[in-house]
């Protein structure tokens, strides 16, 4: 028997007893149950190349062999089991099972297809340490073998990384370095005895992937023991959250009084985090360490103690008054583990109960006070009491003035109303003067002055129907004004579907003041541009073209805008208002100038011509 062969009974000795140690903590858990299997599956490995190193024939090494991959053929499918049982899900739970199960269908296929010599070596030699195994390289099993080895791998370096990305917490941090960094030792080991070195034909090394993997497996022994490693069962999330999220004191700490944990609560009240406070000891953190030694050893001997009051320190050295429990933290074989430290921040109770003495002080006074107060509270309820019968009087007297307010207003209503229809009548009979003058035997231009003079009349007319069907008496919806003049001009000029009126008008009202010559001076100016703009002759002469007057009508700023465009035949080159010898155009002249205290700016082109009027109201 060589030294391989003291190693592999000494590796055996070891991952049995680490497996069946793992399980016999907690019999019912998954994790458990998977180490156990995964530690048995090295230890058949370990025990077969006891015999296997120290083999006298090729033939017997070859059997040994066989036998060892009971162990290397399965271990691959408790391998990725094992990592899916650790940290979060990173699958749902029917995922995860039916990745282990074809796992594990793989590995006991490749079991069986060893045992039966499928892919058996096709040469066996002795070495200078152990016995080498020269594999085909082109047999189909020896191929699907490492295919399956690199695939379950594959699936657990991505878990274990997903793992890692999840992780904020330090000491979650700390059993992963434990974990991770022995298992990449072991399959990198494993890389180089089982491909690159037989494929560099190198004989000098023994195959010794059994016993790298001895840092991975005692690694997820310590951190199981030691931290009980992560564990996704419903118990072991549930603890987790509550320990995280409950608001009060939680430390864990080791045998060495070094902290192993702690909870955001009291990383927020040490005013650090998991990174700076894991790994110190738990006196730092106190003002009396003789004290707080002295309740971890009471605590050791009873089991529990508290709640005992303690000044603790942040990481600032503020004190921080509390009330803690200390319990020892016992495994099945009564061993010591370590202990718990769990309590609440006694700051908030210490300054309740001065805010309490506070209170009965105040409270003491405010009696006092409240006796005095009670007496002036009858006085000047009895002085109420007359103030408010003299109110009732006066809101009495008030509403009767209110209502003999309302009386005149309805009265005055009814006499503007009155007024509004007397003005209209007159104006109509204004009109029907003027219009019988029209009929007896004149010269066509004296008629034709008669029917402006009727229109102009009728122009203020509309005004007041305008001016009585607004709530305001003083103001006119002038943008309905323009509509409403333009449909009766077109009516008036036979224009009707010959000509179209487009307008940009807002819902600006304006003062009857500036409405009555506004709008005598839009009756002008849309009587010219349907007269003269758009003549018979002309509407004749282009009868296939658009004849558009175009009527705007805004508020900018504090003055208003009215623009009267068309696109007919635009007027004279040498026009001038003053030297015209009819009355239209010079009338609205006069009236911007003189009523309306306004601007008139005329253009004109070949393209038509537009008269934009400027005033400002200042009603």
């Amino acid at each position: 028997m060589n030294v391989l062969s003291l190693i592999s009974i000494l590796l055996f000795l070891i991952y049995l007893q680490a497996g069946v140690y793992v399980l016999y903590k907690s019999v019912n858990s998954k994790q458990n149950i998977l180490f156990f299997l995964l530690s048995i599956c090295f230890s058949v490995w370990s025990f077969a190349y006891i015999f296997v190193y120290s083999a006298q024939t090729a033939s017997a090494a070859s059997a040994w062999d066989s036998a060892a991959s009971l162990g290397y053929t399965l271990f691959p499918a408790f391998m990725v089991g094992f990592n899916m049982s650790i940290g979060k899900p990173a699958f749902s739970a029917k995922w995860q099972n039916s990745v282990f199960v074809v796992m594990l269908a793989g590995g006991v296929f490749f079991f069986l297809a060893a045992i039966l010599g499928y892919w058996k070596a096709i040469e066996v030699y002795k070495g200078a340490w152990a016995w080498h195994f020269v594999h085909d390289p082109n047999n189909i099993y020896y191929y699907l073998f490492y295919v399956y080895i690199g695939l379950a791998a594959s699936i657990s370096f991505l878990l274990l990384i997903k793992w890692r990305l999840q992780i904020s917490d330090a000491l979650e941090k700390r059993q992963f370095n434990i974990y991770f960094y022995p298992l990449l030792l072991f399959v990198i080991v494993g890389v180089l005895f089982d491909i690159v070195f037989p494929a560099m034909q190198i004989d000098t090394l023994p195959n010794m992937a059994h016993i790298s993997s001895l840092p991975w497996i005692g690694g997820i022994t310590f951190a199981m023991i030691r931290y009980r490693l992560l564990s996704n069962n419903v118990n072991s999330l549930a603890s987790d959250n509550i320990i995280k999220h409950i608001k009060e004191i939680v430390i864990f700490i080791d045998t060495n009084h070094e902290i192993t944990r702690t909870n955001v609560f009291t990383e927020k009240l040490l005013a650090g985090s998991s990174k700076n406070i894991v790994g110190k000891e738990i006196e730092e953190f106190f003002e009396n360490r003789t004290l707080l030694v002295g309740y971890l050893k009471r605590a050791n001997e009873k089991g529990q103690i508290g709640p005992m009051v303690l000044s603790m320190k942040d990481l600032s050295a503020n004190m921080i008054e509390t009330s803690l429990y200390f319990i020892a933290i016992y495994d099945r074989f009564e061993d010591l583990h370590g202990y718990i430290i769990y309590g609440h921040d006694n700051r908030e109770a210490i300054n309740l109960h001065k805010e309490i003495f506070v209170r009965e002080h105040a409270e003491k006074n405010l009696r006092a006070i409240s006796e005095v107060l009670e007496i002036r509270v009858k006085e000047r309820t009895a002085e109420l009491t007359n103030s408010y019968k003299e109110l009732q009087v006066k809101m009495t007297e008030r509403m009767r003035v209110e209502e003999h307010i309302k009386a005149d207003i309805a009265e005055k209503e009814v006499l503007i109303n009155e007024i509004h229809t007397r003005v209209k009548n007159n104006m109509n009979i204004i009109i029907s003067l003027i219009t019988a003058n029209d009929k007896e035997n004149l010269t066509p231009a004296a008629s034709r002055k008669f029917k402006e003079l009727a229109r102009r009349v009728k122009s203020l007319l509309l005004v007041h129907n305008n001016l009585y069907l607004s709530i305001s008496y003083s103001d006119v919806d002038f943008g309905s004004y323009i509509r409403s003049l333009s449909e009766e001009l077109l009516d008036f000029y036979k224009r009707k579907g010959k000509v179209e009126i487009r307008y940009e008008v807002s819902d600006v009202f304006l003062d009857v003041d500036y409405a009555i010559p506004m709008g005598l001076i839009v009756n002008e100016l849309l009587s010219n541009a349907l007269q003269h703009a758009f003549s018979d002759y002309y509407l004749r002469k282009y009868k296939d073209e658009k004849h558009i007057i175009h009527v705007t009508y805004t508020l900018k700023g504090n003055h208003y805008e009215i623009t009267v465009s068309d696109n007919g035949k635009g007027l004279p080159k040498d026009f001038d208002i003053s030297e015209l010898t009819t009355n239209g155009l010079p009338l609205t002249e006069i009236l911007v100038n003189d009523q309306i205290n306004g601007h008139m700016e005329v253009l004109s082109s070949t393209d038509g011509s537009m008269f934009k009027i400027t005033f400002y109201a200042d009603k």
